[in-house]
């Protein structure tokens, strides 16, 4: 079995290290707006980074770990859709 820190080793090239996990993680507590802004800015921060299709896979591919935020610069709206899409997918081999 590979152990975890290397399975994940792209996160430690991310760009999102070290930036407010809230931002890609909005509180519920938050109003419509303020999630809205946080995640406008969170795409902004995946926009620059080098390992986005890594951790959009690793979001597609972990639909029970993944179930919201901003993940390779898409929704979590946006990576449910394609989770959904690979999993039919997978139903009609």
């Amino acid at each position: 079995m590979i152990p975890q820190i290397t399975m994940h080793k792209w996160r430690e090239q991310a760009e999102c290290r070290g930036t407010d996990p809230d931002l890609f993680f909005p509180p519920k507590t938050w109003t419509v707006e303020e999630q809205y802004v946080a995640e406008r800015i969170a795409i902004h921060v995946c926009e620059s980074c080098a390992v986005t299709d890594e951790c959009l896979e690793y979001a597609i591919g972990n639909p029970h770990l993944v179930t919201e935020g901003v993940w390779g610069g898409h929704s979590d709206k946006q990576i449910q859709a394609m989770q959904r899409k690979r999993t039919r997918r997978g139903r009609k081999k």
